[in-house]
């Protein structure tokens, strides 16, 4: 499984500086807002990064990384955006309502959460439909094709236009 005679090479990966411009919330499947800092533009491994996840409240509170931030952005991996330093911290405004629904949300340990109702949250009811087609095996309808074509619950694939396009996709499988 893991030959002990190999030897993994690490290359140190680019680290290039940035400009936060904003914090913008995103609500995932289980209810819970994560923030993601929106840069100018750089950069990295033959990729322009203008977006980069904080993860949680949590690591957002650790960094200070706030609209304004100088931050020091890399390339996990070659792939995932992320922010290794944060040179000039900047203030944040903690969301008081989801971003989505307006609806109360709530500190939770280390994230913050829908704190009534999450079942009026659009993008949580799309985050749950996407997470359960992509654990079936279906690959194509992100949130953007779902939310466009009205897709609020899994019911809803089987009355809305997508409905052909999901049982083709689902043939061939």
């Amino acid at each position: 499984h893991h030959p002990r005679w190999a030897v993994a090479y690490k290359v140190a990966s680019d680290v290039k500086p940035s400009v936060v411009r904003s914090i913008e919330w995103s609500v995932g499947r289980t209810g819970v807002l994560t923030p993601v800092a929106v840069i100018e533009p750089v950069e990295l491994a033959g990729a322009v990064v203008e977006r980069v996840t904080l993860h949680n409240l949590a690591t957002l509170s650790e960094l200070m990384c706030g609209p304004g931030s100088h931050v020091m952005v890399t390339r996990r991996g070659g792939v995932i955006p992320h922010i290794e330093d944060v040179t000039i911290k900047k203030a944040f405004k903690e969301p008081v309502v989801c971003p989505s629904c307006a609806e109360s949300v709530v500190r939770q340990n280390r994230v913050l959460v829908h704190m009534f109702d999450i079942g009026a949250c659009r993008a949580w009811s799309v985050a749950k439909v996407n997470h359960w087609l992509k654990s079936i095996g279906v690959d194509g309808f992100g949130e953007t094709t779902l939310t466009k074509h009205a897709v609020w619950t899994i019911n809803d694939l089987y009355t809305s236009a997508l409905t052909v396009t999901l049982w083709e996709h689902l043939k061939k499988v």
